[in-house]
């Protein structure tokens, strides 16, 4: 299941018990949270959560987070180093009832592999600021480099500037991605000359009809050139409002689309020159940004 996406970057759950009652209390105990308090949601990372068996952690792709269950932290303590070498860079979070929240508890829980606790009784808020936290843990091991190219008005070139920059990047030898933000003109995408000029299948996935997955956002994007030269460019989705509303869940997930590019490319470089309303605020906030203005 799916959480509402916030701002930035989507992070995988996996929710780990030995029974499958138990799994699925922590699951609707975790999607409560992610769901108790709309104020959260412009804080909230874009969250997938699965519920899993320990015996099928190892046939699934490794997860962002693992909140293991109180079967697990309290009678079979020892699994728990187990699941740590299966998911070694996974972070690991343990639900803990109260008799086993002391000092020393703690320290048995860390030398077997756990990040952080889960209390029995912790609140949404509690739960939220650790998606935060891990939210920033991963943006700094991004592959990538996103950047924004942005300037004070109109006619200053951002659009010539953003294409130079993806051609000079792709030419030495690294794989970049150019995102066109002009959802009225497409004006990169036919600067570019990469047809069509209108992204389907990114609206799609706005839209929730397709999963943000890899595949998916893969398929949102079109070579520039034949041949082994490394540059991409995602045209813009068909332009909606939806995109420029404060809470609209499209603007979020444009968002987190950006952000697995990001990790699968050296360099995505967004247009930011046309972008208005919220998503405009949104990513000045979320990405580092390259202003146009000097650019004479």
């Amino acid at each position: 299941m799916n959480a509402m996406p916030g701002d930035g970057i989507m992070i995988s759950v996996l929710v780990v018990d030995r029974s499958a009652r138990s799994r699925s209390k922590l699951l609707e105990q975790i999607s409560g949270f992610l769901y108790a308090d709309e104020g959260l949601l412009p804080l909230l990372p874009r969250v997938s959560i699965a519920p899993l068996s320990p015996q099928e952690i190892a046939f699934h792709e490794a997860p962002d987070v693992c909140v293991l269950g109180p079967e697990i932290t309290t009678s079979t303590p020892a699994e728990i180093a187990t699941i740590r070498k299966t998911l070694p860079r996974t972070i690991l979070l343990a639900q803990i009832p109260a008799h086993l929240s002391a000092l020393s508890d703690i320290e048995q829980f860390a030398r077997l592999g756990i990040d952080d606790v889960l209390e029995e009784h912790a609140t949404a808020a509690a739960f939220v600021k650790k998606l935060v936290l891990l939210k920033g843990r991963r943006r700094e091991s991004n592959r990538g480099t996103l950047v924004l190219v942005d300037s004070g008005k109109g006619g200053l070139g951002t659009t010539s500037i953003t294409a130079a920059l993806g051609e000079t990047i792709a030419a030495n030898g690294r794989s970049c991605v150019v995102a066109d933000g002009d959802f009225e003109s497409h004006d990169l995408t036919r600067f570019l000359q990469v047809k069509p000029f209108i992204n389907e299948n990114l609206r799609l996935i706005l839209d929730g009809q397709r999963p943000l997955s890899d595949e998916a956002v893969t398929e949102c994007i079109l070579p520039v050139w034949s041949g082994e030269i490394p540059l991409w460019c995602m045209p813009p989705a068909p332009e909606s409002d939806d995109l420029y509303q404060p809470q609209a869940a499209q603007l979020r997930t444009f968002i987190s689309v950006l952000e697995v590019l990001d990790a699968k490319y050296d360099v995505v470089l967004f247009d930011l020159g046309c972008v208005r309303g919220e998503l405009r605020k949104l990513a000045l906030r979320v990405f580092v940004w390259v202003k146009t203005g000097d650019f004479s």
